[in-house]
C-alpha cells in the first residue's frame, strides 16, 4: 500500500428516528391496546351489574307493595 493514499473511514449512519421510535410504538400497542379493552370491559360488566342490583331492589320493592292489603 502506497504511503500517500488515504484510507477513508466511514461512520455508520445514525438511525432515523421513526426507525427508533416504531418498535417501541408496536410493543406498546401489544400491550396498552389488550389491557385497555380489559379494563373498559370489566367498568361496563360493573356498571352493568350496579344497574341490574338498582332494578331487583326495584322490582321487590314493587312486589311487596303490591301484596299489602
Amino acid at each position: 500500500m502506497p504511503e500517500n493514499e488515504t484510507i477513508k473511514v466511514v461512520e455508520p449512519a445514525k438511525p432515523s428516528r421513526l426507525s427508533r421510535i416504531k418498535p417501541a410504538v408496536i410493543t406498546a400497542a401489544w400491550i396498552i391496546i389488550p389491557t385497555g379493552l380489559t379494563i373498559g370491559g370489566t367498568y361496563a360488566s360493573y356498571k352493568m351489574v350496579g344497574m341490574q342490583l338498582e332494578t331487583a331492589k326495584l322490582n321487590l320493592e314493587a312486589a311487596k307493595l303490591k301484596q299489602l292489603p
